[in-house]
C-alpha cells in the first residue's frame, strides 16, 4: 500500500471515528472541501501545513496520517506491561525530582516530540511528492508512446 492509499485510509478512519463529514474536517483546518475529497479518494495527501492544522484539530501525531495499519495493530495492552531497564531507570530518575522540575521535563520531551513528528511528516509529505512526480512523469510516457497521432512515426 503506498503513501498515497495509506493517507487516504487514514483520512477516511478519522472521518468516521469523529462523525465529521468531508466539509466538516475542511471547515475545522480552514481548506476548501474539495481539497478533503482529493485526500479521501488518494489523489493526493495533505501538505506540511495542513498536516499541522490536521494534527491539531484532531489531537493525532502528524505521522499517524502516513503509518501503514499494521503498524498500529500491536498489542498495546503487553507492550505497556513491559518495561525496559532504561524505562525502569528513567522513572526512577524523574520520580527524584520535584514536581515543578518533572512538570518542565515533561513539557521539554512533548515539545521535542512534536517538533520530530513534524519533521517526520514534512519528509514523508515530500516523498509523496517525488513519487507522485515520478508516477506522472511515467503516465505521460505512455501516453506518449500509445497516441494514436505518434503511432507509425
Amino acid at each position: 500500500m503506498g503513501v498515497l492509499e495509506i493517507s487516504a485510509l487514514r483520512i477516511k478512519m478519522l472521518l468516521l471515528a469523529k462523525g465529521w463529514s468531508q466539509a466538516e474536517l475542511a471547515r475545522r483546518i480552514g481548506i476548501a472541501q474539495q481539497s478533503v475529497q482529493r485526500w479521501v479518494c488518494g489523489i493526493s495527501s495533505p501538505t506540511a501545513a495542513n498536516l499541522d492544522k490536521l494534527s491539531e484539530v484532531t489531537g493525532l501525531p502528524q505521522y499517524w496520517f502516513f503509518l501503514p495499519l499494521n503498524e498500529e495493530k500491536k498489542d498495546r495492552a503487553q507492550d505497556i506491561l513491559k518495561i525496559t531497564p532504561n524505562q525502569k531507570e528513567l522513572l526512577q530518575t524523574f520520580e527524584a525530582f520535584p514536581e515543578e522540575d518533572q512538570q518542565q521535563m515533561l513539557k521539554d520531551m512533548k515539545e521535542k516530540k512534536e517538533a520530530m513528528d513534524r519533521i517526520v511528516a514534512r519528509w514523508l509529505a515530500a516523498q509523496q511528492k517525488v513519487n507522485q512526480a515520478e508516477y506522472q512523469h511515467l503516465q505521460n510516457e505512455v501516453h506518449h508512446e500509445h497516441s494514436p497521432f505518434t503511432d507509425g512515426f
